[in-house]
């Protein structure tokens, strides 16, 4: 199957509120066939399903990972389930892509990765940072600035205000979350995986429904790429932004969500012009993503473990 092999599709997406976006996401692509979804909310799957035209619902994520219509299983939503459906989905010999954080500790990358390649089975794992227009930009003319000397990432991530979304968005799902996208880009940037240096977080202790509650605040983390050091910070905020400045010995790049400037040997002003938003960065890296999926490769190109273990020496203070 060549990567423009048409996709018989099932999603499942564990956060009802983002079903509807997927779902009309996955059908902006011609080599897809979107088959069946599930979401946690079944009347909210039905209707959207109504929606959509899309052809079935399934009451289970199992029993649509099983369906015999579908060759490929899409899998996003709350992180903390994406590796069973991952493993699910393979062990059924279907295609695997995730979106967004498969793993949240080491032996579940480990395990992954192992699980894929014993099995000879399919498993991307997506961080539509990478494959967005402006980073595309970005590797293209990574020349006009020779040789990289710094990188600096300042970024903010959304905390959830109802308790349910805010008890799946505990702090260790969330470092992996907002940190796995970024490190992922970087490492494409700089063409080498990342080797973590320090890793530091604030977290605040909350009571959410009688559960004792640790959320997120603020994270610093330090992670070389060969003999680049990348500084790279988040902090909580009410939406999601993003500046990113790679300084070479020849002129820089920066982008935020509204452009991304090259200051280069030969070159100078601005490559990209965005919304001012960094969901459609995001959603067009997605779209880029899924279109040019790559179904011959029987393991992930993505090293799933190297980023855990960024997040993995992480120090509370």
């Amino acid at each position: 199957m060549d990567n423009q092999t048409e996709l018989l599709v099932g999603l499942v997406c564990s956060d009802e509120e983002l079903v509807e976006y997927y779902v009309q996401l996955i059908t902006e692509i011609k080599r897809f066939t979107l088959k069946a979804i599930w979401c946690p909310d079944t009347e909210r799957s039905i209707d959207i399903a109504a929606n959509n035209d899309v052809p079935s619902v399934s009451h289970t994520a199992f029993q649509l990972i099983s369906r015999n219509d579908i060759n490929t299983v899409v899998i996003t939503g709350h992180a903390a389930h994406s590796a069973l459906f991952c493993m699910q989905a393979q062990a059924l010999k279907k295609k695997a892509i995730c979106i967004g954080a498969a793993a949240l500790s080491e032996q579940t990358a480990e395990l992954l990765a192992e699980f894929s390649e014993k099995n000879n089975t399919f498993l991307q794992i997506v961080y539509p940072l990478k494959y967005s227009t402006p980073v595309e930009l970005i590797k293209a003319n990574i020349a006009e600035i020779g040789s990289i000397q710094s990188i600096s990432v300042e970024a903010t991530f959304e905390q959830p205000h109802d308790a349910k979304h805010r008890l799946y968005n505990e702090c260790n799902t969330v470092l992996h979350q907002v940190s796995h996208e970024i490190v992922d880009t970087l490492s494409a940037i700089c063409g080498c995986n990342p080797i973590p240096i320090a890793t530091t977080c604030h977290q605040r202790s909350t009571l959410v429904e009688h559960f004792r509650l640790q959320e997120l605040q603020y994270m610093h983390m330090q992670i070389a790429f060969s003999n680049i050091v990348a500084s790279i910070r988040f902090a909580v905020n009410t939406t999601k932004t993003l500046v990113l400045r790679i300084n070479g010995e020849l002129g820089f790049f920066q982008l935020d969500p509204r452009m991304l400037v090259l200051e280069g040997c030969k070159d100078q002003g601005v490559l990209w012009r965005g919304d001012g938003t960094m969901e459609s960065i995001i959603r067009t890296g997605t779209l880029k993503a899924l279109e040019n999926c790559d179904c011959n490769k029987l393991s992930t190109d993505v090293n799933e473990l190297s980023l855990v273990q960024c997040v993995s020496i992480c120090r509370f203070i």
